[in-house]
């Protein structure tokens, strides 16, 4: 958390996920999560990515 917003880890990765037309951000990490979450609210259109745990993609497939 001491990085700066926009150089974080989890800005860049959700910054490429919206260049490359992603609808939804899928992890296996709880700490991501989190930081992914955040990231949205400090990225420019990140309202139009959702953040989702794998378990809930396997959830919806059943």
């Amino acid at each position: 958390m001491e990085t700066v917003k926009g150089e974080r880890f989890s800005d860049v990765r959700l910054e490429q996920a919206l260049e490359a037309g992603a609808e939804v951000l899928v992890t296996a990490c709880p700490y991501c999560i989190t930081n992914f979450e955040d990231s949205r609210l400090n990225v420019d259109g990140g309202e139009a990515i959702e953040v989702k745990e794998i378990t809930e993609i396997i959830q919806e497939v059943i």
